[in-house]
C-alpha cells in the first residue's frame, strides 16, 4: 500500500492559505476571519483525534472493534439526518425510522461489497469497511434528510 507522506512544507503551506484568507476577509471586512481560524484550529484538532482512533483501529483489526465504530458512525449519520430535515417526525421516530433505513441500506452494500468485490483478507478489516461504510453513509443519509 502506498502512502502520500506530507511534511512540513505540505503542512505549513495549508497554513499559509487559511491565513491568507483571514487576511482577505480582514482587507475587505468580511468579518469571517475569526471563524475561519476557529474552524481551522477545531478541524486541526478533530482530523488529529479521528487519526488516532483510527491507527488504533486500523491495528487491532477486530470484528468487535470494526462494529463498534460502524454502529457509531450510523448513529451520528442518523442524528445528521434528523437535524438537516425541515419537516420530521415526533419524538424518535424520525430518529428511528431514518437511522434504521440508513443502517440496513449501508450495511447490506458494504457488507456485500468487502465480501464479494474487495479481497480483503478478513473480510472486516477497518482499512476497508469504515470507508466505503462512510461514502454509503454520505450518500443514504442525503437520501433520507
Amino acid at each position: 500500500m502506498n502512502f502520500i507522506v506530507l511534511d512540513y512544507w505540505d503542512l505549513s503551506l495549508a497554513a499559509a492559505l487559511l491565513i491568507i484568507n483571514a487576511g482577505l476577509s480582514i482587507v475587505f471586512r468580511l468579518g469571517l476571519e475569526g471563524r475561519l481560524l476557529f474552524a481551522a484550529a477545531r478541524m486541526v484538532v478533530q482530523l488529529t483525534l479521528v487519526g488516532l482512533v483510527l491507527k488504533g483501529l486500523f491495528a487491532i483489526a477486530s470484528p468487535w472493534w470494526t462494529g463498534l465504530a460502524a454502529l457509531i458512525m450510523v448513529g451520528f449519520a442518523g442524528r445528521e439526518a434528523m437535524v438537516r430535515q425541515d419537516r420530521s417526525f415526533i419524538g424518535y421516530w424520525g430518529y428511528g425510522i431514518g437511522t434504521s433505513a440508513m443502517c440496513i441500506a449501508a450495511l447490506t452494500v458494504t457488507l456485500f461489497a468487502v465480501t464479494t468485490q474487495f479481497e480483503s483478507r478478513p473480510w472486516y478489516d477497518a482499512r476497508y469497511v469504515l470507508p466505503l461504510l462512510g461514502m454509503i453513509l454520505g450518500n443514504t443519509m442525503n437520501g433520507v434528510s
